[in-house]
């Protein structure tokens, strides 16, 4: 075991995720409760600042409950990625009906890069200041 990692085991039911924190470093072990919720995470964020300088290693139980809340991370992920795809088309109707055609106008032939991210930066902040002067 590495000391500068913090190892967290979760458990996982209906109403509270229980932990366990345990540094290795120390020997310190600190027990947790928290909401099954995102609300209920900044747990870690106080067990890291507990623990300077310590990455965490997070297990979660193997139970029903635990695969539960692993299939809804990902159902949420995979839905949240079908909405970004689904943005960016609109979004790039929406440029192209506007006659902003990044790929004729720079030459590049990537879309959602880091040059296509600025020349939108750079398109939306004339096409503020030209609303702004009318």
């Amino acid at each position: 075991m590495n000391p500068n990692i913090l190892h967290v085991g979760l458990d996982v039911d209906d109403t509270r995720y229980h932990g366990s924190a345990f540094s290795r470093e120390t020997g310190e072990v600190i027990d947790f409760r928290c909401r099954p919720t995102l609300k209920g995470l900044p747990q870690l964020d106080k067990l890291q600042r507990h623990f300077r300088g310590c990455s965490i290693r997070l297990c979660c139980e193997a139970s029903c409950i635990g695969y539960c809340l692993q299939r809804d991370l990902l159902r949420t992920r995979q839905k949240l990625l079908r909405q970004r795809e689904q943005l960016r088309r609109d979004m790039h109707a929406l440029l192209r009906r506007n006659g902003l055609h990044y790929k004729d106008q720079t030459g590049f032939k990537s879309h959602w890069t880091k040059s296509h991210y600025a020349w939108l930066q750079r398109t939306i902040g004339d096409l503020q200041a030209a609303c702004r002067s009318t």
